[in-house]
């Protein structure tokens, strides 16, 4: 594989202008994500031991976090792309206890992604193709201390496609990306 592709980025690297760019992204990332299965267990919950909830779980939806990564502009329209994402949401329910005291309990739900990927600009318009990594963690309040139980831990592989809408002045840039994300497996949260 080395013998490949060391090669091949070397030609790569030289064959293309002389005005390559390496960027630093650091961002915010907000995302809706369909938690089908969770708020169907969480419905499930809630429904049962109704009697006994103060205040019932909520459905999961949106997460949000940081984003880091590095962007090389090999031309001024394409450049390889690599990043880091770190999202997590939580969910709060509570039940009176036979004592009359009110517990609560949580739910955190976080995501860790890798991806690597391409991107295309056309002026502050393009759009990008990533293959990522995910690794999704439940993770539940240990009764009597700040500890948290992992109760799910499972990896996923995706398709990430993206919109990209930037704009620049400088050398700096904001930009928009909207993205849809394509699991190429389900998650097992059992």
């Amino acid at each position: 594989m080395k013998k490949i592709f060391i090669p091949l980025l070397f030609i790569v690297v030289y064959t293309t202008k002389m005005n390559a760019q390496l960027n630093i992204k650091v961002g915010y990332n907000a995302q809706y994500t369909n938690f089908k299965s969770t708020n169907a267990l969480l419905k499930t919950f809630n429904n049962t031991y109704a009697s006994e909830l103060t205040d019932g779980y909520k459905t999961f939806g949106f997460m949000h976090g940081i984003e880091l990564g590095l962007r090389y502009h090999l031309t001024e329209k394409f450049a390889l792309d690599a990043g880091i994402t770190s999202l997590f949401t939580g969910n709060n329910a509570s039940a009176r206890n036979v004592g009359g005291t009110i517990v609560a309990d949580e739910w955190r739900v976080s995501n860790r992604n890798i991806s690597m990927g391409f991107e295309n600009y056309y002026n502050g318009f393009g759009f990008g193709l990533h293959l990522m990594t995910s690794n999704w963690k439940y993770l539940k309040d240990f009764p009597g201390t700040n500890d948290k139980q992992k109760v799910v831990d499972d990896n996923q592989l995706a398709v990430k496609i993206n919109l990209i809408l930037q704009a620049t002045s400088g050398k700096n840039s904001f930009a928009l990306r909207p993205y849809i994300t394509l699991p190429m497996s389900a998650l097992d949260i059992t």
